[in-house]
């Protein structure tokens, strides 16, 4: 029978699928999961099969339906022939027992063979089912069949890591998200070489994907750039593909960074070696971080003094004006060190920034107004284990030498240089990779049928909705100030003006329910959601078709407007449709992006800006910004508006969503009929309604009624709450510049 081979089968309460499967295998060792019924048919069984194996042994389920106790019978028999008898190829059939018994058994050895490269398992498992012809007959209005003996047959079911396979994905992308980059790749190569069809192509470019932010993230760049453009080059052949399509983008982003780098860009340098502590503080390496943090300052030091001539390795100070010099000496108590006087040895960071000082730099002023401060955190730093000391670095600790020293610096460094920090940051950022399991699902694990996870959702079965796009717009916009007229581009260059009110897209719903998009929405969904002409969310898809059939896909078969004029709708989607433009408060102080400093100046304005989106006009409120955004400063938040109405706003990265949101609504055409509209759609989350919003009308009269001991009616009084509920939520979130 050649080498051993082992069999895990649970029996029924017939024999002749048993006996088929072992003459089918003909294993040398089997284990029998038994019940007390079952255990009765053994010697039957062993009577009728047509060889002898060189061991059996039975492993008893008192309880029949107890996943626990099943599972670990199943665990009982694998041992006994993987660790006793040594067994390599193993056999599992669990065709002919109780359904509950049968779960756990091929769970179990799902599992096992899933995760036998994690966990150390050297098995292969075979998953099995036995089963035969039936004659069906009926009698007494009833239905029944009868198996026809001699027709057994056996199927190999498909290997379970091509159906859950997925979960390894969930796991490879935490781990890559959390930055251990070289278990994410190996548990990534496990997939790339065990999965069968299409799916292992993907894995391997992912396997190669972590392997070059890893070797980014050790400052290895040439390496990072040559494994990450073998990415980019085999993904560009795997376009069908939703995920590798959204990986591309993502790799076509690094690529331009990393060969910046490559090209000796010293500012992207110092943001990479900022970037680089981010992730070390995000993994709770604060020492680390901070180390790396140090760095950073220290680097922008040596630029800053480039500048100058002043190499920070080997200073020549004879280059400089005596009395820079001279400054310089007094500025440090006393004469150069004997290091420097002959243009040898380096210059502390300290030295550095004083230096600038001297030379009269942006930098170095900052440095001095803020010396005491500074100087307490390099102290920081220099007592910590990584430095010259023995003390641990908390995280409250790593956060003030962040955003009171580094950032604040590295902030002015860029904007004197005519660079946006914040763009900067996004290219040196890591991707995410996905982790909810329904979407790795959707877009890893079926990808023999791409449609399922492709952005392109036209064919999708789902779609209650039929799309009818009237006219294929290529570009559209307003040609007139009050915007009640627009001009659109076709594709092929050809022009048309379209009214306010002209449909551009229907969406057909069962019944007689239509949705239109007008030419004014279409308008505002492309200059914001696809353009990006002003802060918000962004579409990955180029076009507004791919869009309206995104939209038809996850629109409810129902609109119940429940007596309103209108409804908002956020919807999760099974994979990333864009990036969000809006964050929260809380959010964007985790990120660091903001300090709570910030927040403080922030608030200051307040009160104001309430009052102002009640009753201010539009010369008010643009007068009000300005005075504000001037007192701020050059923080990352600042006040802007918004359909004229004051929201805060921040210079942050955009998070990529799977969420979109629409507003749908009840209008009087021209024609006098009664129509509904969408509004917008857009990726991310839903909010309340701008403070200012039409329905908030009237409401600064109101409030000057309760003020004035007026009794407000019931409605007024819940107007009011919505105003305000509608102020707090849009100073505690802000749109994403």
């Amino acid at each position: 029978m050649g080498q051993n081979k082992g069999l895990i089968i649970a029996p029924g309460l017939d024999s002749y699928l048993v006996t088929h499967s072992l003459n089918s295998e003909q294993p040398t060792h089997v284990a029998f999961i038994v019940t007390e019924k079952s255990i009765e048919l053994l010697p039957k069984i062993l009577s009728q099969i047509t060889y002898q194996p060189q061991e059996v042994r039975k492993f008893f389920v008192k309880d029949t339906i107890s996943f626990v106790e099943t599972i670990q019978e199943f665990f009982n028999a694998l041992y006994w022939l993987t660790e006793t008898v040594h067994i390599r190829d193993v056999v599992v059939d669990a065709t002919d027992v109780l359904t509950s018994m049968a779960f756990p058994l091929y769970f179990g050895a799902s599992f096992i063979e899933v995760f036998k490269d994690l966990i150390h398992e050297d098995v292969d498992i075979k998953l099995i089912l036995t089963n035969c012809d039936w004659v069906s007959s009926s009698a007494d209005s009833h239905l029944y069949g009868a198996p026809i003996i001699g027709t057994e047959y056996t199927v190999e079911l498909e290997p379970p890591i091509n159906g859950i396979g997925f979960i390894l994905a969930v796991l490879a992308n935490d781990l890559f998200n959390e930055g251990y980059y070289p278990r994410a790749q190996r548990v990534l190569e496990i997939l790339g070489k065990r999965m069968s069809g299409e799916q292992h192509l993907l894995y391997e470019q992912l396997a190669q994907a972590a392997q070059g932010y890893d070797a980014w993230d050790k400052f290895s760049i040439n390496s990072a750039l040559s494994l990450l453009q073998g990415v980019r080059d085999h993904l560009h052949h795997m376009r069908t593909l939703y995920a590798s399509s959204m990986l591309e983008r993502d790799i076509a982003k690094s690529i331009a960074c990393l060969e910046q780098l490559v090209a000796g860009d010293a500012l992207e340098h110092i943001v990479d070696i900022f970037e680089n502590a981010q992730r070390r503080f995000a993994q709770g390496r604060y020492d680390d971080a901070v180390a790396r943090y140090y760095r950073c300052l220290d680097m922008m030091g040596q630029y800053a003094l480039s500048v100058y001539g002043i190499s920070t390795q080997s200073p020549n100070f004879s280059i400089l004006d005596a009395d820079v010099v001279e400054n310089y000496k007094k500025a440090r108590r006393g004469d150069l060190p004997n290091i420097y006087k002959d243009g040898v040895g380096g210059i502390a960071l300290r030295d550095a920034f004083l230096l600038l000082y001297c030379l009269g730099d942006p930098l170095g002023i900052m440095y001095k107004e803020h010396e005491a401060q500074f100087m307490g955190m390099i102290t920081l730093r220099n007592q910590s284990l990584l430095a010259h000391g023995i003390k641990p670095i908390f995280q409250d600790q790593a956060e003030k030498f962040r955003d009171m020293i580094v950032l604040p610096f590295l902030t002015a460094l860029l904007d004197k240089e005519g660079r946006d920090i914040q763009e900067m940051r996004a290219h040196h950022q890591f991707p995410f990779f996905p982790t909810n399991v329904k979407q790795l699902f959707l877009t890893y694990s079926m990808m023999n049928h791409p449609e399922t996870g492709s952005f392109d959702h036209k064919n999708s079965p789902r779609s209650l909705w039929e799309v009818d796009i009237r006219e294929v717009i290529s570009t559209i916009h307003p040609s007139d100030a009050d915007r009640t007229a627009y001009r659109a581009a076709r594709p092929d260059g050809s022009e048309l003006e379209l009214a306010i009110d002209d449909v551009v897209v229907f969406l057909h719903g069962s019944g007689d329910i239509t949705v239109e998009v007008t030419a004014q929405s279409f308008e505002h969904i492309f200059s914001r959601h696809v353009r990006a002409q002003e802060a918000g969310g962004i579409f990955i898809a180029d076009s507004l078709e791919e869009i309206f059939r995104l939209a038809a896909r996850y629109l409810p078969e129902h609109l119940d407007f429940e007596n309103k004029q209108s409804i908002a709708l956020e919807i999760e989607t099974e994979a990333v449709v864009g990036t969000e433009g809006v964050i929260s408060t809380q959010a964007i102080l985790d990120r660091g992006i903001v300090s709570e400093e910030d927040m403080t100046a922030l608030n200051h304005a307040r009160e104001d800006v309430f009052i102002l989106n009640c009753s201010g006009s539009l010369d008010q409120k643009k007068d009000f910004v300005a005075q504000c955004n001037k007192e701020l400063g050059k923080r990352n938040v600042r006040l802007g508006l918004r359909a004229e109405a004051i929201v805060p706003h921040y210079k942050a990265p955009r998070p990529q969503t799977k969420k979109i949101f629409m507003a749908l609504g009840k209008d009087q055409s021209t024609d006098g009929n009664e129509h509904i509209r969408m509004y917008t759609i857009a990726p991310g989350r839903a909010m309340e309604k701008l403070p200012n919003d039409e329905s908030f009308i009237g409401v600064s009269a109101l409030f000057e009624k309760r003020k004035n001991g007026e009794e407000l009616t019931p409605e007024e009084t819940e107007l009011i709450a919505e105003q305000q509920k509608s102020q707090e939520c849009w100073w505690s979130h802000g749109f994403i510049e």
